[in-house]
């Protein structure tokens, strides 16, 4: 089953895609055993004050100083999104079965775009305590036509007594700033398409749980 109409809403939503058996896969990768060199980056960014010129200027703290401990004061200086990341290789990644399952949606939602060949920029992102994406829209990068977002695991009622909450994708697929939210749900993949459109969207802060997610950036040869 799907939610949304790719090329009218900008969105859509393919329910239970994705098994329990291809996420399990997924979490044997290097980069969640602590005994590997394989690491989440921390990424961090914030915004400064409009300049003399009227730009904002945004920037990555992530990889300079511990990003947790960082504090804003005054000035106008605001965190645009906080989370750790993870890039996939296209080599390593391409062979996996949420590959596969991914490449049979696309295949149907993008037929023209992927009848030369496609390519993926993959990267798993973890949310901790307050970690969060504020809303944004992905830009225009040539030759892209859509961004996956796949949850890798459910949203806890709770851990250790303390309810859970946050986490969730919110999209903004209208221009009335109505925002519909997507509860991170384990199988689901949710497409963003660039094709026609660009939905802003965020994700909220994350509380007493982490979150994992496979993000695809999908691009045509």
């Amino acid at each position: 089953m799907s939610i949304g109409d790719l090329r009218k809403d900008g969105y859509t939503i393919i329910k239970d895609a994705i098994s329990q058996d291809d996420i399990r896969e997924m979490m044997k990768l290097d980069c969640f055993h602590e005994d590997n060199e394989c690491t989440f980056e921390n990424r961090l960014d914030v915004i400064f004050p409009k300049t003399f010129d009227d730009t904002q200027e945004s920037i990555n703290l992530g990889r300079s100083m511990d990003f947790r401990e960082f504090y804003f004061e005054g000035g106008g200086v605001r965190a645009q999104q906080r989370f750790s990341s993870y890039t996939l290789t296209w080599d390593h990644f391409e062979n996996s079965s949420v590959s596969k399952k991914i490449s049979d949606v696309i295949k149907g939602e993008y037929p023209e775009e992927v009848k030369n060949g496609y390519y993926g920029q993959y990267c798993i992102n973890m949310y901790l305590q307050g970690d969060f994406i504020s809303k944004h829209d992905d830009g225009i990068v040539e030759n892209r036509f859509c961004v996956v977002l796949i949850p890798m695991n459910n949203r806890p009622d709770e851990v250790d007594k303390f309810t859970c909450s946050g986490g969730d994708l919110i999209l903004y697929p209208d221009s009335d700033n109505v925002g519909i939210q997507v509860e991170s749900k384990l199988g689901d993949i949710v497409i963003l398409d660039f094709n026609h459109n660009n939905v802003k969207h965020e994700v909220t802060p994350v509380d007493k749980w982490i979150r994992y997610s496979l993000v695809g950036f999908l691009f045509k040869k």
